[in-house]
């Protein structure tokens, strides 16, 4: 039920934004939307293309760049990076979560530990700035391959 509450308060906030910057709600832009929102993981937007193909046939790979930049600009995805290069989209709501990346598989975990870069620490180091988000990889070897490589 929570992740139902979580999509269309997304979906009000994409609408706000449509109607703030005049832009249309139509319906397909809506159904595409909603699929994106229940989207889990750090999808490309090939990834992202392969699936929408399943959920919705008439959805082109240029719809789904020009959609995922505006639930970008909306503040709702945003674009990550693990360091290969290659830009993957994430739900833009989570809040305090950072990401290790396995150096052997690739495979992303997410961590949620709060203090790891604290709003103190921050404002010391970017005095007078406003931070929006923040964004930290940490590289290493992930709890599964830990314990295939052990001797």
């Amino acid at each position: 039920m929570e992740q139902i509450d979580n999509v269309t308060y997304k979906i009000c906030m994409l609408k706000t934004y449509l109607k703030n910057n005049g832009c249309r709600i139509t319906s397909q832009r809506m159904r595409l939307c909603r699929y994106l929102l229940t989207l889990k993981g750090h999808l490309t937007i090939l990834e992202i293309y392969e699936k929408i193909k399943k959920y919705d046939l008439t959805a082109s790979i240029s719809t789904i760049y020009r959609t995922t930049a505006l639930l970008c600009k909306a503040q709702i995805l945003r674009q990550v990076q693990f360091g290969d290069g290659i830009i993957r989209y994430e739900q833009a709501l989570l809040q305090n979560h950072y990401h290790l990346i396995c150096e052997k598989c690739g495979k992303v975990l997410e961590i949620e530990e709060k203090n790891i870069l604290s709003p103190q620490v921050l404002s010391s180091c970017c005095p007078g700035c406003k931070i929006n988000y923040k964004q930290v990889n940490l590289f290493g070897i992930c709890p599964n391959c830990l314990t295939t490589t052990k001797p």
